[in-house]
């Protein structure tokens, strides 16, 4: 059994918001804890890249909690493996030291389900254990046997499902939700009640489920009633099993506890490194946020992601170069390796090293072009050889410590693109809107989309008015930008859009606005203190049909049919100031064409008048 205070610590770590105390938090663990602690992927024990098995003792072993009651289980692996291996290749399946199936690499076309009998499931946890046997029948090598072609990767999407015969608990239900998922509102849903969709969807997204917003309670998986006292489980008119949630408390709660145990669950091998080196006012070290370092092999050619927390940054920070220590295997003699910083495809730095390779606080500057657009950083290495004779590379190791750090600049980040949006991982994720609670119904599923896209907690979203103007990343739904948006594309996305295209002399002109849901990157604030946010004026509900991330650009117009159309418009730094609106200038505006009409007609039959009389006169 896992030791309660340490989830209760790790609670305290996840929960930002005020009002969800310790004491509920705690209560409500009490009466979840059993069931919460039914892990269903590796990725939910913290692989999220999964098992990877190579190397002379190619086998890795996990441990699967388990609820109370289970009767037996079901297995399903999915794998895949090196191209280079030969047909007799396979995997073997243990639970708890027992062998229960081995798989020849061809079964990996398809998941594998694999039924594991009761009597293996009657602790606390099931041992797992994955054995590959790995062979290459290569004649014509010019190294060892170590050789980097060799592998089986388990994917982090494999999952044990326990089976039980007595009811399940919400916890069970909720790790047990998957793909088609619906969550049914109340027919005429309160603020409250879309704040809890929210929270539960953008949950769900992070788990890489898309949840639909509607349908019956009975077909519901999810059923958001503000009527029940707490967290259940019923089942429906269908006879399947549905999660009863009445309130965001409720909602975060269950996510919290679910967190919390993946947090205590980790092994210290795949959990998240502590830095090496204090951070100072200037730096903050990839361990400090949760950056764990990386050893790739290399070949010839090899590169290295590094996937930079930028919305794990403080607040009134913003990423301006980063500081690299690193360190690779002895290059062999007549090599020569080149390493590069790559940003969005782009070499920002690069040096070759004959000896080895040493980043000993290596000073890389980030070009505030491609960090503000959300480009991609990568480390690249290339191994040159003088003799090509043998037609092979040795493979080589480099690591890069957790010492490494993000050197930061003052202000917030100002992302010119929708990939460079992030909301701060360590405080609200504020939601705003002017708009009434049944008109949000359809946006639910791309505001949680985006959500998860800019790396926000889920328990961290609240849904607020439009009174005050954010001080943290924000997205908007609003047809009008109230006190909140500063700087937009699009000042009033509702009327005909005129869109200047950056190096061309033309402009997109969509005069049916009212047909399209309009996305925009937008700021809040003054010029020295800019806050970024998403700016999302929803159109009619057919046109958020398809809950889809917008492209490269910072406008997006979303008509449900298909992925939206995405433009770079140069009106993103054009400041706007709403002004008051006299009588006169709202006739002009809605009678425009009439009125010019009518002035038409009246000039045309004052020079007739003129013309008559002249004739009369002569």
């Amino acid at each position: 059994m896992v030791n309660l205070t340490k989830a209760a610590r790790g609670i305290m770590h996840l929960v930002s918001r005020p009002q969800l105390s310790l004491a509920t938090l705690l209560t409500v663990g009490w009466i979840l804890f059993p069931t919460l602690a039914q892990a269903g992927t590796l990725d939910d024990l913290g692989y999220t890249t999964g098992l990877t098995l190579n190397g002379p003792d190619a086998a890795k072993t996990v441990y699967f909690p388990l609820g109370e009651g289970a009767q037996g289980a079901v297995l399903t692996v999915r794998f895949s493996a090196s191209g280079a291996l030969t047909p007799h290749s396979s995997l073997t399946v243990l639970v708890n030291g027992v062998p229960l199936a081995t798989l020849p690499d061809s079964a990996a076309a398809a998941p594998v389900m694999l039924n594991i009998p009761a009597q293996f499931t009657k602790g606390a946890f099931l041992q797992v254990s994955f054995a590959a046997d790995q062979s290459v029948d290569d004649q014509d090598v010019c190294y060892d046997n170590d050789n980097p072609a060799v592998w089986t990767l388990i994917d982090a999407t494999t999952s044990l499902k326990p089976n039980f015969t007595a009811a399940q608990g919400v916890g069970a239900v909720w790790q047990g939700l998957g793909a088609p998922l619906t969550i049914a509102l109340p027919d005429k849903p309160s603020t409250g009640d879309i704040e809890t969709a929210l929270v539960l969807s953008t949950a769900l997204v992070e788990r890489g489920i898309a949840p639909y917003i509607g349908g019956t309670p009975d077909s519901a998986s999810i059923v958001i009633n503000p009527a029940v006292t707490g967290l259940s489980v019923s089942k429906s008119g269908q006879g399947t099993v549905q999660l009863q949630v009445p309130n965001a408390a409720a909602a975060r709660a269950l996510i919290t506890l679910a967190l919390a145990l993946r947090a205590v669950m980790v092994s210290s091998a795949t959990s998240s490194l502590v830095s090496n080196a204090k951070p100072d006012a200037t730096t903050v070290t990839f361990g400090g946020l949760g950056f764990e370092p990386g050893v790739i092999s290399v070949k010839q050619d090899a590169m290295m992601a590094l996937p930079l927390p930028f919305a794990a940054i403080p607040a009134g920070s913003h990423a301006q170069g980063l500081i690299l220590y690193g360190r690779g295997s002895a290059v062999p003699q007549g090599e020569t390796e080149i390493v590069s910083v790559e940003v969005g495809g782009n070499v920002v730095w690069s040096a070759a090293f004959q000896n080895e390779v040493d980043l000993d606080g290596l000073r890389v500057n980030l070009p505030e072009k491609f960090v503000a657009s959300g480009a991609p950083v990568s480390l690249h290495i290339v191994r040159i050889k003088r003799n090509e004779a043998c037609g092979k590379y040795a493979p080589l190791t480099f690591s890069l410590q957790d010492n490494s750090a993000l050197v930061l600049g003052n202000g917030n980040p100002a992302p010119q693109r929708f990939a460079g949006f992030n909301v701060l991982a360590g405080g609200a994720v504020p939601v705003l809107t002017d708009l009434p609670p049944a008109n949000l119904r359809a946006a639910i599923p791309l505001v949680a989309e985006l959500l998860g896209a800019a790396h926000a907690n889920p328990i961290a979203v609240t849904l607020g008015g439009t009174a005050k103007s954010p001080q943290v990343p924000f997205i908007l739904i609003s047809h009008q930008a109230a006190n909140v948006v500063s700087v937009a594309p699009i000042p009033q996305p509702t009327g005909n859009i005129t869109l200047p295209l950056p190096d061309q002399e033309a402009s997109a002109v969509l005069p049916e606005a009212a047909n399209f849901s309009v996305l925009q990157l937008v700021s809040s604030g003054s010029d020295d203190a800019r806050v970024p946010g998403l700016w999302l004026s929803p159109g009619p509900a057919s046109s958020l049909a398809q809950a889809a991330l917008p492209g490269d650009g910072n406008v997006a117009l979303y008509d449900g049919s298909s992925a939206p159309a995405t433009f770079v418009t140069l009106l993103h730094s054009a400041v706007f100031v709403t002004q008051p609106t006299t009588l006169a200038q709202t006739i002009l505006r809605h009678w425009n064409a009439e009125l010019l009409a009518a002035a038409w007609l009246i000039l045309t039959v004052l020079a007739v008048i003129i013309f008559v009389r002249r004739r009369r006169i002569k």
